[in-house]
């Protein structure tokens, strides 16, 4: 993040320096001319490739990327170099990474906790979800492909204190409208509070992107007990009814067996805790695909890991006498992804009971290896080719996937399922297809749950929670509307299937 070199970009203009001097901040970009480089091109400087090279090659592009990330993701960085035009741009390599008590200076600066004053009388939608929520840490060691978090906030995590957290609630049980629940105590992912490498040396070598794939590090101490100490604390102030986790859980993290047996058992308390007092009805979790081959260039882990966290999450509802539900996230027309590939994902989240909802087509964002992979066509760290789907109709053919589940998809569905050869899965998609009513009921299966059917003798609703799979009704906001940016579901559509 940017404080330090704002402050210190700051100061050097104060002394009457121009911006164009400027070159000694770290985590700073500037342009210049070859001769002005301070100190000269060094040994210990990394040299990408030119802009023109890359622009004539994109391999060169896609090889630079994977440098690019490298240094990003190292605690002691080398400055990076690369020449466009007729000019050089210098990558001065970044601060440390920020100490506790650096990160509660930041956050305890006096906030206003609004939006812009330009937006006074408007409703604006993320600001309405985010009000009433409180950030914990900075920093995602996940390395997802398709993420930009560790560009901007580095892999290695820094966490407020206690107290700084504990300040900010209680400013946030003052502000108008609160009554008493916060929607997230959370941050870049849901439960990385506290966590960092056994052994600090290690870390000090290490240029992984991600510490948790493609398989978890053993020098990471995965204890979700300091989490769990703030989510007690906050809870305990009496301004607080409920706090809920708005943040994507890591359930990898979750679900890992690590050789500290105190380590262990704070993961299987999180976990019942989570689900049992810090679910509003709804829990978010992200295996963004099926198919292990597309989760490997995502670095996410194997679905089989969202089918073993569903076994536990149902059998703590059940155990429990809950009915909450978990929603998952999938992407579409990811880098190496197939429509054979979104197929089988629809059959296999159908076998589930899932009406997607939470779903998206991939989007290029800079500073992600995903895109980069788009881009170029290449994977950055092996420079073999891999496909992206680019065209309209090709990303068409791949979303469409999403909603086998409703009517007017269906002849397209299958008329692209015929034309890739995959005519058997027509039948596990459409023969005898549920009638989906949006109440769910746990099955004493291994996993997944099934709607409850006519026949139940279930009735009527006992609640206001929206258990099943089906859409949310829209909530007003000082009588408006959301919009929903899904072109899939409009307000008109919604809840109708």
């Amino acid at each position: 993040m940017g404080e330090k070199q704002i402050v210190a970009v700051a100061r050097e203009l104060e002394e009457g320096k121009s911006i164009t001097d400027v070159k000694d901040v770290p985590q700073t970009v500037y342009l210049c001319v070859r001769n002005d480089i301070p100190g000269g091109i060094r040994e210990d400087d990394l040299v990408l490739h030119s802009h023109e090279e890359c622009l004539r090659n994109k391999k060169f592009q896609a090889e630079n990327f994977k440098h690019i990330e490298e240094e990003s993701n190292k605690k002691h960085a080398q400055r990076i170099i690369q020449a466009v035009d007729n000019v050089y741009a210098v990558v001065n390599p970044p601060y440390p990474t920020m100490t506790t008590q650096e990160l509660d200076a930041s956050f305890d600066l006096p906030y206003t906790r609004e939006p812009h004053p330009k937006y006074r009388g408007k409703v604006i939608p993320a600001y309405e979800m985010i009000k009433f929520s409180v950030n914990i840490h900075r920093g995602c060691f996940g390395g997802c492909a398709f993420c930009t978090i560790s560009a901007h906030q580095g892999k290695f995590i820094t966490c407020r204190s206690k107290e700084s957290i504990i300040k900010e609630v209680k400013q946030v049980a003052q502000m108008p409208g609160f009554k008493g629940n916060l929607s997230d105590l959370g941050g870049p992912s849901a439960n990385m509070y506290g966590m960092e490498g056994r052994n600090p040396k290690a870390c000090e070598h290490c240029k992984r992107p991600s510490c948790i794939n493609p398989e978890i590090c053993p020098n990471l101490n995965t204890d979700h007990s300091k989490l769990l100490e703030i989510y007690h604390a906050v809870d305990r102030l009496p301004e607080i009814k409920r706090s809920y986790i708005g943040s994507g859980v890591r359930y990898d993290l979750l679900l890992h067996e690590s050789k500290d047996p105190k380590s262990n058992e704070a993961a299987r308390q999180y976990t019942r805790e989570l689900i049992v007092r810090h679910v509003s009805g709804r829990l978010k979790v992200a295996p963004e695909h099926t198919s292990d081959r597309v989760l490997r260039l995502m670095r996410k882990p194997s679905f089989k890991q969202f089918y073993a966290f569903k076994r536990i999450f149902d059998r703590i509802n059940k155990e429990e006498n809950l009915r909450e539900q978990i929603i998952p996230y999938f992407i579409s027309s990811h880098p190496g992804c197939q429509e054979e590939d979104m197929a089988e994902l629809a059959v296999l989240t159908k076998d589930l009971n899932f009406h997607l909802e939470q779903v998206q087509d991939f989007t290029p964002t800079p500073m992600t290896v995903s895109t980069e992979t788009w881009y170029t066509g290449y994977d950055p760290y092996t420079l073999e080719p891999v496909f992206s789907a680019k065209t309209p109709r090709e990303k068409l053919a791949q979303r469409q996937f999403f909603f086998w589940y409703k009517p007017e998809e269906r002849k397209n569905i299958e008329r692209e399922l015929r034309r890739i050869g995959r005519e058997d899965l027509i039948a596990r998609l459409y023969d005898r297809p549920q009638k989906f009513y949006g109440k769910v009921k746990y099955d004493p299966r291994a996993i997944g749950s099934s709607p409850d059917l006519p026949s139940s003798g279930v009735s009527g609703r006992k609640d206001r929670v929206n258990h099943g799979n089906r859409p949310a009704k829209p909530q007003s906001v000082r009588g408006k509307t959301p919009k929903s940016f899904n072109p899939n579901f409009s307000p008109q559509r919604r809840g109708k299937k």
